[in-house]
């Protein structure tokens, strides 16, 4: 039997995503969720958002990292989600906050509608009373993250009676600290030196060709400026920079190798 979800939304007026919808994430903008058509099961599906990394403690991102998210629904048969993460809780002008990379699991696809890109199912998915949906995304630079998620927990019965919603929000804030993280064991980085008024000099070693940033933060997590981005690097490595304009401070060298991350704390003088 064909498994048919319907819905009614203010920009998507088609009621029918089986193959996946948009702007019923549950946001402002959105202006509501699933549940303008489904409904009547007898308990609320469970939903849970993890990322990977890790986000910080109070939902802190560290600036520019890449984050394997996943959104999980238990206790029904099959589920749908619609997910958006935005610059705003704005209920008129918003846009994308962070970028959206790949997905990770096949039944997972990004939908764009008005500018606004909606993570979402491909089909009606479940197996054992669960089912769970993965992505890629980047988180931006700096400021505030806004993630609405509207999970579909469904019966299977091809009809729209029988299921229920749930909706979750997480307001993701980059991390004051979140610099200071390190999670590189094979890689040493060596600045110095510490405190610096004007170079500084930045020494690591790599075993083999790997693709390389390092970046500049300040106190708040702010990047200040970048200083390597380049793929292909092995071996001995040394750079100095002038840091002389900067204010005086403390400020954090973060180093991505490969995706692993180590960080040193510098005072400029």
């Amino acid at each position: 039997m064909a498994i048919i979800f319907a819905f009614s939304f203010r920009q998507n007026p088609s009621p029918l995503h089986a193959s996946g919808m948009t702007d019923a994430a549950g946001s402002p903008y959105d202006g509501g969720d699933c549940s303008g058509c489904h409904g009547g099961g007898s308990a609320t599906p469970g939903l849970t958002i993890t990322a990977n990394p890790a986000f910080g403690a109070g939902n802190t991102y560290l600036p520019s990292t890449t984050y394997t998210i996943s959104i999980k629904g238990t206790g029904y048969p099959k589920y749908g989600f619609d997910l958006e993460i935005l610059n705003s809780t704005s209920t008129t002008t918003v846009a994308d906050k962070g970028t959206f990379g790949t997905v990770v699991t096949s039944n997972c696809q990004k939908l764009v509608s008005a500018g606004i890109t909606n993570l979402t199912h491909t089909a009606p998915t479940g197996s054992g009373n669960t089912a769970t949906f993965s992505f890629r995304w980047t988180a931006p630079a700096s400021g505030t993250a806004y993630l609405y998620c509207a999970l579909l927990g469904a019966n299977g019965d091809g009809g729209t009676n029988g299921d229920n919603v749930k909706a979750s929000s997480l307001v993701l804030t980059q991390s004051a600290t979140g610099v200071m993280e390190n999670s590189m064991s094979d890689v040493q980085l060596s600045v110095f030196p510490n405190p610096s008024s004007d170079n500084l000099n930045l020494k690591f070693s790599l075993k083999e060709n790997s693709s390389v940033t390092a970046d500049l933060f300040d106190i708040n997590g702010n990047k200040v400026a970048g200083l390597i981005a380049e793929n292909g690097m092995a071996g001995d490595i040394s750079r100095t920079f002038d840091i002389s304009s900067y204010s005086k401070g403390v400020y954090f060298i973060r180093l991505n190798v490969n995706g692993k991350i180590s960080t040193d704390k510098i005072v400029k003088q």
